[in-house]
């Protein structure tokens, strides 16, 4: 443990889809129940300095876009002692003009697109006055060629003419730097009607899905009905709150009725009742987008002797189990999930009991044991409302979402499902759910946590990395490059560095201009080598499997093309890149365009808090020799940029 007296700063800085700064955005910063710092955001979009403890968890809420309740977005953890993070919205800001004298803030809305069969992006920008680059940068697409059937694209805002924006796309935002609140959007009587008509169609927090998902097109390396493992059994336990699945490590007739629930609510992409890579990724983006550490606090036990999850003691029908079970927490997750999708105007309220060990049931005269592990009392609040829901507003919950969506069943009628207590049991005020008719083998300790991060469990996705299941873990929604060798096909040469460049030189600054054009010197032979010819990049080596071969996909704006095979040169090392290969031919990543493969480049710096020489080697002795020899080089192509 970190003594307290060890400090940690974070700067904290919010950022739309499009990564410009979100500003005059109002937010808190808790620890646990305590407000520790609250305010609006800066013109940089950043919050105010936070101090704390090394090893404290920062809860960050920002206030919704429609309405000025407060949504936690994101758990920070202070492992070090400055520390800086960028969080992105899911939404985009846009300055617009109001009727004079009727108010100070803006208006957003967002529609959505279901892709057809043989529907492109391009078509589909032509046919809603955007461009590819907008829809691509709006719905996080790396590879604009792969899109599927039934997809869900968002689509950019749609301006009256009177705002002054462009027409049918987003606005010119080199003419639009001051900006407006996107919060407590609100129309007032004497508006246009086109401005009521914009507030009107709204969707800033609700509707389903709530991000873009692909299934794959190439399903062979999906686990489907029949196969087992550890990982089919993580997949069922996230899964408890879509239909009910039960945390086997079999992929049953459930699991794939629950996989196909999942997909439509969710990831709003055609039921195929398989995990495939899309569907693991989506599993991650649910894990995040509904965090279970806001109330996992509220869980432990109040006896103040066991330390909040017992001490493991079974005395008669009393067992106290190492935890809370997983099952209820991801059902949980799924809870809120639905509420916000069904809008009946409900949320979570508190957990008003979760763990009850031996000694708390002596401190109050009871008997009950569900709750030593297996059970968890939530109230719930109805539209901002600081009053609990009570009968009528429970049993729609228990009704509507429970049942109908989770899977439970009223009372404990049968085996392997999540129960719920009546009214008439006396939870007037609370849905009571738990696992209590679980049988024994979904009873196991491994399935108790007691932590938020164990309740999480590892990234799925790398999860299923570790467990060789590579293929899967990258096949959501990407159709897979094939190998490509040396041929006739276009071939890039300097004036397109000379036009990637100008685009870093813009977007990055000259500096880092500078150092791209120097990398691409020196690893390309000043852009005459045949691996720069055929690829576009300075030298990068596949070692992985498709899309990204092995490199970061988030620096990429588009997915790799494919590889191309070549001998390797010695290089500046003397010994090839990696290892050099002198008996066959070397994989090298292709990409579309120079610009992409500077793009990697300026990214790949930025991420590596500007040591570009990382690119040549982790040896800090290597990288000065790397940093020596392109502060030799003259970047011409940028020093003559005005």
């Amino acid at each position: 443990m970190v003594s307290d007296n060890k400090q940690s700063q974070a700067t904290i800085t919010l950022i739309d889809l499009l990564r410009s700064p979100i500003k005059s955005l109002k937010y808190q910063v808790r620890r646990g129940e305590t407000i520790i710092a609250s305010g609006v955001t800066n013109a940089n979009g950043e919050i105010e300095k936070i101090t704390g403890r090394l090893d404290d968890e920062l809860h960050i809420y920002v206030e919704k876009f429609e309405n000025t309740e407060l949504k936690l977005i994101k758990t920070i953890q202070m492992t070090s002692a400055n520390l800086a993070f960028k969080l992105k919205s899911s939404k985009v800001m846009f300055d617009m003009d109001l009727v004079e004298h009727e108010g100070e803030k803006g208006v957003y809305k967002r529609k959505t697109y279901t892709v057809k069969s043989d529907e492109t992006l391009d078509g589909i920008a032509r046919k809603h006055g955007t461009t590819v680059k907008e829809l691509a940068a709006l719905n996080n697409i790396k590879d604009a060629n792969s899109i599927g059937v039934g997809q869900i694209i968002k689509l950019p805002l749609q301006l009256p003419a009177a705002s002054g924006a462009k027409s049918g796309g987003y606005p010119d935002h080199k003419q639009n730097e001051k900006s407006v609140p996107i919060s407590n959007s609100k129309d007032t009587k004497n508006n246009t009607d086109d401005l009521k008509k914009l507030a009107s169609d709204r969707s800033a927090d609700s509707g389903s899905p709530k991000a873009n998902f692909q299934i794959c097109k190439d399903q062979s390396n999906c686990i489907k009905k029949g196969d087992k493992g550890s990982l089919i059994e993580e997949i069922n336990i996230r899964l408890a709150g879509f239909g009910g699945a039960l945390p086997t490590d079999e992929f049953t007739d459930l699991t794939e009725t629950c996989i196909k629930q999942f997909q439509r609510d969710y990831m709003g992409v055609a039921e195929t009742g398989r995990a495939c890579g899309g569907v693991l990724k989506a599993l991650d983006d649910f894990m995040t987008s509904y965090p279970i550490a806001p109330h996992f606090s509220q869980m432990k036990c109040k006896c103040h002797v066991c330390g909040g999850f017992g001490s493991g003691r079974i005395e008669g029908n009393a067992h106290e189990y190492p935890g809370i079970h997983r099952s209820l927490l991801w059902a949980l997750r799924a809870a809120e999930f639905y509420l916000k999708e069904t809008k009946l105007g409900y949320s979570v309220f508190t957990i008003s009991s979760g763990y009850r060990c031996i000694d708390d049931n002596r401190q109050h005269s009871r008997t009950s044991v569900n709750h030593m592990g297996r059970a968890l009392d939530v109230q719930f609040v109805k539209d901002g409302e600081k009053i609990r829901t009570e009968n009528a507003g429970i049993e729609k919950i228990r009704k509507d979402i429970f049942v109908k969506h989770l899977g439970a069943q009223n009372r404990w009628v049968n085996r392997n499902k999540i129960s719920l207590e009546a009214t008439s049991d006396g939870a007037t005020t609370w849905v009571h759910f738990d696992v209590r008719e679980f049988q024994a083998s979904y009873q196991l300790d491994k399935f108790f946590v007691q932590s938020a991060a164990a309740a999480n469990g590892e990234s799925i996705v790398e999860l299923a990395k570790k467990q060789g299941k590579t293929q899967l873990a990258i096949c959501g929604g990407v159709a897979k490059n094939a190998v490509k060798v040396e041929g006739t096909e276009h071939e890039f040469d300097e004036n397109d560095a000379k036009e990637a460049l100008r685009y870093i030189y813009d977007k990055y600054g000259k500096d880092t201009a500078e150092v791209v054009e120097r990398m691409y010197r020196v690893e390309t032979a000043h852009f005459k080598s045949k691996q720069y010819k055929q690829c576009g990049t300075p030298g990068m080596e596949s070692h992985g499997s498709p899309p990204y071969y092995g490199w970061n996909g988030p620096y990429f704006s588009e997915a790799p093309t494919g590889l191309w095979g070549a001998f390797e040169g010695a290089g500046l090392s003397g010994a090839g890149g990696n290892a050099q290969v002198t008996d066959k031919k070397k994989q090298f990543v292709k990409v579309s365009s120079v610009k992409v493969g500077m793009e990697y480049v300026a990214k790949y710096k930025d991420g590596h808090d500007g040591n570009y020489a990382r690119w040549f080697s982790t040896d800090a002795t290597k990288q000065e020799l790397y940093k020596k020899t392109l502060a030799a080089v003259v970047p011409k192509i940028v020093n003559s940029f005005k």
